[in-house]
């Protein structure tokens, strides 16, 4: 059986990495947990033999002639995550997919007024978090609501990763590209993976990103409640395997989508000037061009 991982999405959140996993999952030489956001990497206090259980629990059986991976936006979001991949990982293959910061960080804000952790305007929360981190920049607090903007600070954190890892080992996608040219998106990925870049998965082309702020159905917090976890799967005799990746295909499916027209003008002006300084450090550092006009316009305005 193989000790490590072959690759790994590491983000970013609410960014496109659902329908990326559900595009790689189909790939003859590719193996991906069913379950997605497996999120192993992210504790502070792994053992070294916390990797068997990783791998015995996560890709047990499997076929050594495919490359095994897993997609967990989590590991763009805790900083123990790449000292944690370097260690049990070190020639692992990083892939982040990354959206407007500005959508991306509307996406996460109706996602926690879903889950009943925000009840702040969004104009209001950007401005509050805003001037938090202005004031104690390293405060971090463990609910939601403080990451809406932290976690679009994609420099920040893929700088992170660059402590440990050689650039090339890393491959920066973009879910608006992913929207509007799948085919050629997969393509960079797959040869970036060195497996056959023709392949293009049956369900390619279909939406999986999922918005909205209604639940159809109020099982999510039984759902999430370890102890009733425990009974049910003592009581059916369903692994945990099986009960990770139920659980977590509920919670993507159990959201009405809700019309919403997405932040106002001035609410996107704000968070452009919140975000540009690490747009444009993700860009120089990278040696990319993001495809988000807004940070674009605001570079041509100061170079005039």
């Amino acid at each position: 059986m193989k000790n490590v991982v072959d690759f790994l999405i590491i983000g970013a959140q609410k960014s496109g990495t659902t329908s990326l996993f559900k595009y790689m999952e189909s790939h003859p030489s590719l193996y991906l947990p069913p379950q997605k956001e497996v999120n192993f990497f992210v504790s502070p206090k792994r053992s070294s033999l916390d990797i068997d259980w990783y791998l015995q629990t996560h890709f047990s059986g499997v076929a050594e002639d495919r490359l095994w991976g897993e997609v967990s936006p989590s590991y763009m979001s805790y900083s123990a995550a790449p000292g944690n991949i370097r260690a049990w990982c070190p020639d692992v293959k990083l892939v982040a997919i990354l959206r407007n910061p500005i959508d991306r960080t509307y996406s996460h804000y109706r996602m926690t007024v879903r889950r009943g952790t925000e009840s702040r305007s969004f104009r209001q929360a950007v401005e509050e978090l805003s001037r938090a981190r202005a004031r104690v920049p390293e405060t971090k607090v463990p609910d939601d609501s403080p990451f809406l903007l932290e976690f679009g600070r994609y420099w920040e954190t893929l700088s992170n990763y660059l402590r440990y890892f050689d650039r090339e080992q890393m491959l920066i996608l973009f879910q608006e590209d992913l929207d509007s040219r799948p085919e050629e998106v997969l393509a960079r990925l797959f040869s970036f993976l060195e497996v056959d870049e023709g392949y293009r998965p049956p369900n390619l082309g279909k939406s999986y990103h999922v918005s909205g702020e209604k639940r159809f159905f109020g099982l999510g917090g039984w759902l999430r409640r370890r102890k009733t976890l425990k009974m049910t799967a003592k009581r059916i005799l369903v692994s945990k395997r099986s009960l990770d990746s139920a659980r977590f295909w509920f919670e993507q499916i159990n959201i009405k989508p809700v019309k919403d027209e997405g932040p106002t003008p001035d609410e996107r002006r704000l968070l452009q000037r919140i975000f540009e300084e690490d747009v444009a450090s993700l860009e120089h550092n990278f040696h990319i061009k993001t495809p988000w006009p807004e940070f674009g316009a605001a570079k041509k305005i100061s170079a005039l």
